[in-house]
């Protein structure tokens, strides 16, 4: 779920100094596409880490507890999803680099998704806000994501292409919980 860690094997270094970077998040192919569609999901995103022309994080602001140095193209699927949810807990006391909302136009159709634009290079942190169908019969809970830019093929997967891409897309994971109503059952006594 998360970005393998970017080493820099790379041709060239990472230009820290960009600051045209960007993260389209969307919610393309998902089992709840036909809701998804129809609604307005709310996404959040966080600076956690600073990142050097070599590929090593330094993690900056309410952020700067975490440890990055362990991670290697060998940091496991569970392993992102912790450091996802340890930079979580402090996003209370963080401030967002950025706001967004996704959603589909109505009468639209394609993928409903966002752009958060003019971002610096670094770690960040994605958090879409738990969001309702427009019925309210379910609410779906999406997962944190750490994101890097800018990113490779070859740095998340080991092949391909080792060009910095400076425009990283990724799409959300959501779990859905059914939502029940409440019932009062108010009774009458007539006769005694």
């Amino acid at each position: 779920p998360c970005l393998a860690y970017m080493r820099t094997r790379a041709a060239i270094a990472i230009d820290t100094e960009k600051s045209d970077c960007s993260i389209t998040v969307s919610v393309e192919g998902s089992d709840f596409q036909e809701d998804f569609d129809k609604m307005s999901i709310p996404v959040s995103l966080y600076k956690g880490a600073d990142v050097d022309a070599t590929g090593e994080f330094t993690p900056i602001g309410e952020f700067s507890g975490m440890d990055f140095s362990g991670i290697g193209n060998a940091t496991t699927a569970d392993e992102w999803m912790g450091l996802a949810s340890e930079a979580y807990s402090f996003v209370e006391n963080a401030e967002a680099v950025g706001n967004v909302d996704i959603s589909l136009e109505e009468g639209s159709v394609g993928v409903a998704e966002a752009t958060f634009d003019n971002l610096e290079t670094g770690m960040y942190l994605v958090v879409p806000q738990e969001t309702f169908n427009p019925d309210y019969t379910v609410k779906y809970v999406f997962t944190p994501y750490l994101t890097a830019l800018p990113s490779s093929a070859y740095t998340t997967t080991g092949v391909g292409s080792d060009d910095w891409d400076y425009e990283t897309e990724i799409g959300l994971k959501a779990e859905a919980e059914q939502q029940y109503g409440r019932l009062e059952i108010t009774k009458r006594l007539l006769n005694y």
